[in-house]
């Protein structure tokens, strides 16, 4: 493997190019990250293209060392910020476009289903030891006002504006399991980005013409998708997606931008009770 290409995520996995510039392998932080690297590897492999969405082709598990991993082709494309740079209007309407028409398909195409909320109970009781005090508003009001049903169905499980490479076609990388598999986290996960801005937190700056670009798309997702943005089932899981982004975070400016994105659903929990 290339030493000189590196990439370190959030959840600390480390990525690798090889010599040829053809593979890259994605490699397990740790031990205990095994068994979720294997999820995502299979989530990743089972993915079928669809609305010019597609993701670069998964290769072999290996088990055999201590840290586990895979490898997988190496797609050579623009970020979403040099996208939204260097795109003209009628790109960036494709886009969108592509993106309404992905996320409506997997959504129309799930079922609701009846859950067993004691998984998600488990998640906020670790979620409140971590976090503290601070927090206890919004996961009081998550225990006190369980969702009882979720839409099951395709998804990429942490579909951010950084984990999409603009080339040929809009290709996913860094698929995530969630406890429950629903379409729901990719819009959620989307307008963490577009109407949070959290986008800009992670790469540290911010461009007018991008901020445009995500102004828009926010624009477009709230019209496509407003009744199901009102529904108690999508804001309790956006209130759950902002809470389980925080223990990730360590730059202060992160913290902020979360717990201000918590503030504008304290609205519909104080109606709640």
């Amino acid at each position: 493997m290339n030493d000189n290409f590196s990439k370190f995520g959030r959840s600390g996995c480390t990525f690798y190019l090889d010599d040829s510039g053809i593979i890259l392998r994605k490699i397990s932080s740790d031990s205990e990250y095994n068994d979720r690297l294997h999820s995502q590897y299979l989530k990743q492999s089972k993915f079928e293209d669809s609305n010019n969405f597609s993701t670069p082709k998964p290769y072999e598990f290996d088990k055999l060392n201590k840290l586990h991993h895979f490898d997988m082709e190496y797609i050579h494309g623009k970020t979403f910020n040099n996208f939204c740079l260097d795109s003209n209007v009628d790109e960036i309407l494709a886009f969108s476009e592509n993106l309404k028409m992905f996320l409506s398909d997997n959504i129309k195409n799930s079922i609701l289903t009846e859950i067993n909320f004691s998984k998600l109970q488990i998640k906020l009781d670790s979620l409140f030891k971590l976090l503290g005090s601070g927090v206890e508003t919004y996961i009081r009001f998550l225990l006190d006002n369980p969702i009882e049903s979720i839409l099951i169905g395709k998804n990429h499980g942490d579909l951010t504006m950084s984990n999409i490479m603009f080339s040929d076609k809009y290709y996913l990388i860094d698929f995530l399991d969630n406890p429950y598999e629903t379409p729901l986290n990719d819009l959620i996960k989307i307008k963490q980005d577009t109407e949070h801005n959290f986008y800009f937190n992670l790469i540290g700056k911010s461009d007018t013409k991008v901020k445009v670009c995500l102004d828009y798309l926010d624009k477009q997702l709230n019209t496509k998708f407003e009744e199901i943005q009102n529904s108690h089932q999508f804001i309790w899981l956006s209130i759950f997606n902002l809470l389980r982004v925080l223990p990730y975070l360590k730059n202060r400016s992160e913290i902020e931008s979360i717990l201000k994105s918590l503030k504008k659903y304290e609205r519909y929990i104080t109606s709640s009770r």
